[in-house]
């Protein structure tokens, strides 16, 4: 101890007690701190030195070391931002090259579409308009240019174009065009007089009337009228007539055709009768426009099998009727003598009917044999008239509504 503190860094040794032939081994020493030179003075032994193995780290300095490491809300919050930064740069990039892409097919389609569309036009046969302007319209045109169709538009008042005169076309003269083009013309009236006359309009269409009058300064007024003459659409007649002076903002009266009345009829029932007979019957009611076929049937020769307008149906008077009616059988053996003497004779025979308000049913025979099935005859029919065919004296009888009218004894020959 005396040693120790006259010399604090000195070193002790232990004196082994083995054979003196076994050398001691060195320990090596660190050199002695203040602190543990203080700890020797308090309690006369040195600390442990530190073999260089770690000493574990207290619980408290493991945790300040975690803590250092892990990252700070405001450092997570930063890496968020850039991570989703990041994502958008990334989204806006991909974007812009999809539309650069979309964009490029785009273009290559169009010019592709232009450049088959002036192959199109060069496969389609081109011709020079002509330059109409200044010539006078003619019927003859359409036929001179063949290669072109005309539309007019509605004439107006010209101080350089004389009456009939061309003043503008569209297309103008020159320009190519494919074959066929319509051209649209404006004719001239001619110098606008300071009174006005009614212009002769009968026989153009409403449209063409109407935009003629507008632009006169006139106001059209349209009537319609039935006409067998004038199509549907076509101006009959207008007031004031054709010629008439004007005055400005004059209204004209129009009438427009809307084609023939209508006269409607109920279809009488003439399935059973001889051909002859339904032909008579409904020439009688109204109806001319008729047309037969001979088909093939088990009835009686010239019987009426099939009519294409139901019983009672009203139609117009005009309307197509369609009849078909039993063929005639080929004579397949010669005619007997009696049946030779005996021919039938064909005339016409009228028969009175009672004039009534109300249509009723007629049925007529000839010696209890059926010769018209029920037909219903309309008001104001005061008699029927009927081709027969028969052999001297026949008795006919009426029947309206199932109960017998009348009877009638008619001579053939």
């Amino acid at each position: 101890m005396e040693e120790f503190r006259k010399n604090p860094s000195m070193v002790f040794d232990y004196a082994s007690q083995e054979p003196a032939s076994r050398p001691a081994i060195p320990v090596a020493q660190a050199p002695i701190t203040t602190a543990e030179r203080v700890v020797m003075q308090k309690t006369g032994v040195r600390p442990a030195q530190d073999s260089g193995r770690r000493q574990p780290t207290s619980p408290r300095k493991r945790s300040e070391s975690e803590t250092k490491t892990r990252p700070s809300e405001s450092q997570r919050r930063k890496q968020e931002r850039e991570r989703r930064e990041a994502e958008r740069s990334r989204v806006a990039t991909i974007a812009i090259v999809v539309c650069s892409a979309v964009a490029v097919i785009s273009i290559c389609v169009f010019l592709a579409a232009l450049f088959n569309g002036a192959l199109l036009n060069q496969e389609k046969e081109l011709v020079e308009v002509p330059n109409l302007v200044g010539s006078f319209f003619s019927d003859d045109m359409s036929t001179q240019y063949a290669d072109f169709t005309f539309r007019f538009q509605p004439q107006e008042y010209s101080d350089q174009y004389q009456k009939g005169q061309i003043m503008r076309q569209e297309p103008v003269g020159g320009s190519r065009v494919v074959k066929g083009t319509e051209i649209v013309l404006t004719v001239s009236m001619g110098e606008e007089p300071q009174v006005k006359a009614m212009e002769n309009l009968v026989g153009v269409t409403q449209e063409e009337a109407r935009s003629f009058l507008e632009n006169q300064g006139f106001l059209p007024l349209v009537r319609n009228e039935t006409s067998s003459i004038y199509d549907a659409g076509v101006v009959i007649r207008t007031e004031p007539s054709a010629g008439t002076e004007l005055t400005p903002g004059q209204t004209v009266k129009l009438w427009v055709s809307v084609g023939p009345e209508m006269i409607l009829q109920k279809m009488p029932d003439v399935l059973g009768m001889d051909l002859d007979i339904a032909l008579r019957v409904l020439d009688q009611v109204g109806f001319k426009n008729i047309r037969t076929r001979e088909v093939s049937s088990d009835k009686d020769p010239g019987t009426v099998v099939y009519q294409s307008v139901k019983k009672d149906e009203e139609i117009d008077i005009t309307t197509e009727i369609l009849l078909e009616y039993a063929a005639i059988p080929e004579v397949t053996s010669d005619p007997t003598e009696e049946e030779t003497q005996e021919e039938l004779v064909s005339q016409f025979v009228t028969f009175d009917l009672p004039v009534r308000e109300e249509p009723y049913d007629l049925t007529i025979y000839r010696e209890g044999i059926l010769v018209m099935e029920p037909s219903r005859i309309e008001p104001g029919v005061n008699s029927l008239t009927l081709e027969l065919k028969g052999r001297g004296e026949q008795k006919y009888d009426l029947y309206i509504d199932d109960v017998l009218y009348a009877s009638k004894i008619v001579e053939f020959g």
